[in-house]
């Protein structure tokens, strides 16, 4: 399944749109911030809450919980000078490619691919090779592409 994910600019609470194929929007990201803790919550485009993601910040590090319906994975980030290392806990995943550059793929633990993920212009396009886990590859792309990233390669975390 291909679908785009867009920054949202404008002034409503939304931080990301999610398209689908024919362009209609399927999926918002929406930036929670409460008291020890923020994140985003993943919502249908009826308001239905969807996954949620919390994100802990220790130093450089980005740590993110992940959960849907059905599970639960941790996801963790370290921008270095020249690259993201990321890894994942609850499931045997890995990131193959440049997440600096937000051109990446998500493998499983046999090298087949989960997802990919490139930049095209100034959208993300990302292709989901199974509906299972679409929200949890949606909502880890979110998580990178939240990395702040500048034209000489070195990285900030957001």
């Amino acid at each position: 399944m291909k679908l785009f994910i867009r920054r949202n600019i404008s002034a409503d609470k939304t931080a990301f749109v999610i398209f689908n194929e024919q362009g209609y929007e399927k999926y918002y990201i929406i930036p929670k911030k409460k008291k020890g803790f923020s994140g985003f919550e993943l919502t249908s485009i009826n308001g239905d809450l969807i996954c949620k993601v919390r994100k802990m910040q220790i130093c450089n590090v980005s740590a993110y919980s992940i959960k849907d319906k059905s599970r639960m994975v941790r996801f963790v980030c370290v921008p270095v000078s020249s690259e993201i290392k990321c890894r994942f806990y609850g499931v045997n995943w890995h990131i193959a490619g440049e997440a600096v550059s937000k051109n990446f793929g998500i493998m499983d633990v046999d090298n087949s691919v989960i997802a990919t993920h490139k930049t095209v212009g100034s959208d993300y396009e990302l292709n989901v090779f199974d509906d299972v886990n679409e929200i949890i590859s949606i909502a880890t792309c979110i998580c990178i592409n939240l990395i702040n990233t500048v034209d000489n390669r070195a990285t900030q975390a957001v």
